[in-house]
């Protein structure tokens, strides 16, 4: 009882004598937890959506096979005969033009294999006439479409392939998440001879089991499937350690999306930077919880040399104050708490909006003087996801340009005046 009454006389009421000074005391406490959990939040979120778009590049894929000037076709076949349950995926990737002006991604699909490989996926989406569902596969005018898109089932559409117009009958439509995954599939061997690739595939998505076939239990590592899935070793008893080589020369065998190792070590910077600014901030609010106590005792010596003039010893004294800088704290989080989901919150609807809006912010100016002049524009992006931005601003792609020596792929593209 006595050291309540102790905590209430030396620090209870001389914060309600000084409700000002103790309320900036507390709103800078609850400032320093929001900023914490805010960056904390918004950063989770930005790792989260980083990964994401990465994943949605390549699926949940463990290694893709590339190589300049494409991949042979007939790679799919040897790498299905291998003794393990491998899912592999050939893909045919280009743009297709529509109407004059929209540019969307074009996509090759094996259909019957990815119905095979992706059952839980297929499944839902409903088909509303199951029997008709492989009827146009040998159909070199089919193609299927996002709703996004605009087009209905019967419709005819125009795509401008490689210079060429086509025109092709929208067999189907499936959800594409509001545009965002808007795209144009065609089967893999409509999609090969539209875009004058016979016998070569864009590149071959591989997904490994967890763990080897026949109940072993045994868990390869990455590298023992990357030497199995290029040497054609079967690794079985029964094959007599033969093997034979799948990929020749000049084919890429690399892992894909999340996997690789520049992706990782991207993503953990990415984290890790997110991570410091919070740690900062906590920093912060560790201080000013300091800087609050130390004027507390600095204010007070008269009443500290009082009460132990009146025998309290140092140890309870210094339990008053622990117990101050304690209650300061918890009405502080408390306080922090709500206000930091709420400014992250924020902070992430704002970044979505920046992101959306802040490539058109730096490039309008040069294409409004480009409008003004009635000149067309050119650029080149370094990637898909760079290409569908500057499709936002009027671009039309001209192609896919293949760097000699394996160098990356480069999307030129042209935007004409008052596009």
């Amino acid at each position: 009882m006595a050291r309540l009454l102790l905590f209430y006389r030396l620090m209870v009421r001389p914060l309600f004598a000084e409700p000002v000074r103790t309320s900036l005391t507390v709103l800078a406490i609850a400032l320093g937890v929001a900023v914490v959990l805010a960056i904390d939040l918004a950063g989770f979120a930005a790792a989260g959506s980083f990964r994401s778009s990465m994943e949605t590049l390549s699926g949940d894929n463990d290694f893709e096979i590339v190589a300049a000037g494409g991949v042979p076709e007939d790679i799919v076949g040897k790498l299905a005969q291998l003794p393990y349950s491998l899912r592999v995926s050939a893909r045919i990737e280009d743009y297709a033009a529509i109407d004059g002006k929209r540019t969307i991604p074009l996509v090759g699909l094996d259909f019957v294999a990815e119905g095979q490989n992706h059952a839980d996926a297929t499944s839902a989406f409903p088909i509303a006439k199951p029997d008709e569902a492989l009827k146009y596969l040998g159909d070199d005018k089919s193609v299927w479409v996002g709703q996004s898109i605009g087009y209905r089932v019967g419709d005819r559409v125009a795509l401008l392939l490689n210079d060429r117009m086509r025109e092709y009958v929208v067999r189907g439509v499936f959800p594409d998440d509001g545009g965002n995954a808007a795209a144009i599939v065609l089967d893999l061997a409509t999609a090969q001879r539209a875009v004058e690739r016979a016998g070569r595939v864009d590149r071959i998505l591989v997904k490994v089991p967890e763990k080897d076939d026949g109940g072993s239990g045994h868990v390869a590592s990455a590298s023992e499937w990357e030497r199995r899935i290029r040497d054609g070793e079967g690794g079985g008893a029964g094959d007599g350690g033969k093997s034979s080589a799948i990929l020749p020369d000049g084919v890429e065998l690399r892992a894909a999306g999340t996997g690789t190792e520049e992706n990782r070590k991207m993503l953990a910077a990415f984290r890790w930077n997110l991570k410091l600014l919070s740690y900062i901030a906590l920093v912060v609010g560790a201080f000013l919880i300091y800087n609050t106590i130390s004027v507390s005792v600095v204010r007070r010596r008269a009443e500290i040399g009082i009460v132990r003039a009146l025998g309290a010893s140092r140890a309870a004294i210094l339990a008053a104050f622990v117990g101050e800088a304690a209650s300061l704290g918890l009405i502080g989080a408390l306080i922090g708490l709500p206000l930091g989901r709420l400014m992250a919150s924020g902070a992430v609807t704002r970044g979505r909006r920046v992101g959306h809006h802040g490539l058109g912010a730096l490039i309008r100016p040069i294409l409004d003087r480009c409008d003004s002049d009635d000149l067309p524009a050119y650029i080149e992006a370094s990637s898909q996801r760079g290409a569908a931005l500057y499709e936002r601003l009027g671009f039309i792609h001209l192609g896919v340009l293949e760097l000699p020596e394996g160098g990356p792929p480069v999307w030129p593209m042209r935007r004409p005046p008052g596009g």
